[in-house]
């Protein structure tokens, strides 16, 4: 169980407007997340959401128009266990 997981994504996914998260596996506890976008700018966000495997957290919008995201930090409670 890890506490902090980094998802690169770069300009190849293209701009967007919103992004959700989903879990593909254990039961996980999203405390919060960090958008770091392609200029270097970042975004915090507060989600404290439980997701089972396959379920998405609300979507989140992204300050300001359509953007590129060059990775997304994710904050998990890993004392919590799977169900």
């Amino acid at each position: 169980r890890q506490d902090r997981v980094v998802m690169p994504v770069g300009r190849r996914e293209g701009a967007v407007a919103q992004i959700r998260l989903r879990s593909d596996g254990d039961t996980v506890h999203v405390k919060a997340i960090q958008i770091v976008y392609g200029n270097g700018k970042t975004q915090n966000v507060r989600l404290n959401q439980k997701l089972n495997y396959g379920e998405a957290s609300r979507p989140i919008d992204l300050e300001g128009d359509r953007r590129f995201i060059q990775r997304v930090v994710v904050d998990l409670d890993s004392s919590e266990r799977p169900d």
